[in-house]
């Protein structure tokens, strides 16, 4: 990721498109000791999967395509890529604290049973202080990223 650890804060910007059958979000993130993620991606149900789908691009040109469970209060998100033609498998999981808010852990590795934490934080939905579209959700993220 480029950075060296610490506090960050960052904000996504999301709506429903596609009549309420998806999610299209833009998040921006600075990084602790400079740099930052900015990126926009999709979130959708797949019907025929009975799973949850999303594909990302990143600053950079970066796309991850990935798959996703919910399981109560709590959805798992996988991701297999490569970098730098090595295999990388990314697991995000979200856990709902209430409807408004939830906590996540981010983790890396070079499979599944080799993962370590990347960063974990809380993302909030921000109460807009004017009316805005029914469609709007805004969510404001505090992380820590591993240094």
């Amino acid at each position: 990721m480029g950075s060296s650890g610490g506090q960050t804060t960052g904000t996504a910007d999301c709506e429903w498109v596609a009549e309420r059958f998806g999610v299209l979000c833009r998040e921006s993130v600075p990084l602790p000791g400079g740099g930052g993620l900015t990126d926009v991606y999709l979130v959708a149900y797949d019907a025929e999967a009975k799973n949850y789908f999303f594909t990302q691009v990143s600053a950079g040109g970066v796309v991850w395509t990935g798959r996703g469970t919910a399981n109560g209060d709590t959805w798992t998100w996988a991701v297999d890529t490569t970098t730098d033609g090595k295999p990388i498998h990314f697991r995000f999981t979200d856990k709902w604290t209430s409807p408004d808010s939830f906590d996540f852990k981010n983790e890396v590795g070079d499979n599944s049973d080799s993962m370590k934490v990347m960063m974990t934080g809380k993302q909030a939905r921000i109460k807009a202080s004017a009316p805005q579209a029914v469609n709007r959700l805004n969510f404001a993220e505090t992380a820590l990223v591993e240094g």
